[in-house]
């Protein structure tokens, strides 16, 4: 398939190449009529413009960057990881990556510290609290021209230029989902091991668990929910589960997140029956209890394409100032031990 080129641009739109360059780069101060054409023709002939060859000629690097939670969580060291990864890529296209860990206990300090980073930055993507301190800063770092880009959480109040993360909702009906024919057909409860996390998105899977068991005509007196810490070494929520449990009722659990999958193992254990469970993020522990058969699914959206979508899409939208990032949510993605991809 033949690559569009600026001068198919140029012949579709009835103008200069020059034009169209100055278009898609912001300079100059072309025709409302001739950005429109410019811009029909960039989306009929799906144009990308050459994001390294950009960089060359405007002699800039732009400085990305990406802000988490400082937890010693193995979904978090992914997303790092993932970043890390991407460096050698993003430093052909004309971008350098550099990353912060804030504590997220205090929303206001969390906010005060990733935008007085961010603010060095030309883009930033970010896992943040759902907060007004958030918010506000997000606001003023968009107003002075950082595009930012929140993951996994979509804080979807504030200013921020794109969201890239799955729908929290669906992931925990998702879940539920699973669960249902068991639920259906045995009695008992069904647990929640839930982090005590400021993100919206473990309370959003909740509610999006709860509302789906609802819906399936499951009584909502069945769902036990267990709130703790996200730790597993320094939380043991699974005891105080046990303890209200017992070792014979539980017919199903689910996970939000959070780095719980050992509590969840311990709960799961401690059952004389077999309770079906579903736990979110695909990661070695989880991996590990779904080939032991001590986890029955994991729902999870994609690390690498998370991480990798929230950069180009900066760095796109920094150097295409027409171009505007799609709305939409990742796809979940659902495994069991007969579907596990390849480690890398």
């Amino acid at each position: 398939m033949p690559v569009t080129t600026i001068e198919d641009v140029a012949d579709r739109a009835g103008v200069s190449p020059a034009t169209v360059d100055r278009v898609i780069h912001g300079r100059g101060k072309p025709r409302n009529g001739t950005i429109a054409r410019v811009k029909e023709a960039i989306e009929a002939l799906g144009y990308r413009p050459n994001l390294a060859a950009s960089t060359l000629a405007r002699g800039k690097i732009r400085r990305l960057g990406l802000v988490i939670p400082d937890w010693d969580v193995e979904f978090l060291k992914g997303l790092a990881d993932q970043a890390a990864d991407l460096d050698e890529e993003l430093e052909l296209a004309g971008a350098s990556v550099h990353m912060l860990k804030c504590d997220e206990t205090d929303p206001a300090a969390f906010a005060e510290n990733f935008e007085a980073f961010a603010e060095e930055l030309d883009g930033c993507a970010v896992l943040a609290p759902n907060d007004p301190a958030v918010v506000e800063a997000i606001a003023r770092l968009e107003a002075n021209g950082v595009r930012i880009a929140t993951i996994v959480t979509e804080i979807p109040t504030s200013a921020r230029t794109l969201f890239v993360g799955p729908n929290n909702r669906d992931l925990g009906a998702t879940a539920a989902c699973l669960l249902a024919p068991t639920l259906e057909r045995v009695d008992g409860p069904v647990a929640v091991l839930k982090p005590a996390a400021l993100q919206e998105d473990h309370e959003a899977r909740y509610v999006g668990f709860c509302t789906a068991l609802r819906g399936i005509g499951i009584d909502p007196s069945r769902i036990k929910t267990f709130v703790g810490r996200n730790q597993d070494s320094e939380d043991d929520i699974a005891a105080h589960a046990i303890k209200e449990l017992g070792p014979h009722a539980l017919t199903g659990a689910y996970m939000t997140g959070g780095g719980l999958g050992a509590q969840m193992a311990a709960l799961t254990a401690s059952q004389a029956g077999k309770p079906v469970t579903v736990a979110t993020d695909l990661t070695s522990l989880s991996r590990k209890l779904l080939l032991s058969q001590d986890l029955n699914f994991v729902v999870a959206s994609d690390v690498k394409d998370m991480v990798n979508t929230a950069f180009v899409s900066l760095l796109r939208t920094l150097n295409e100032p027409l171009w505007k990032p799609k709305a939409g949510f990742q796809q979940v993605q659902v495994f069991t031990r007969f579907n596990l991809p390849q480690q890398p």
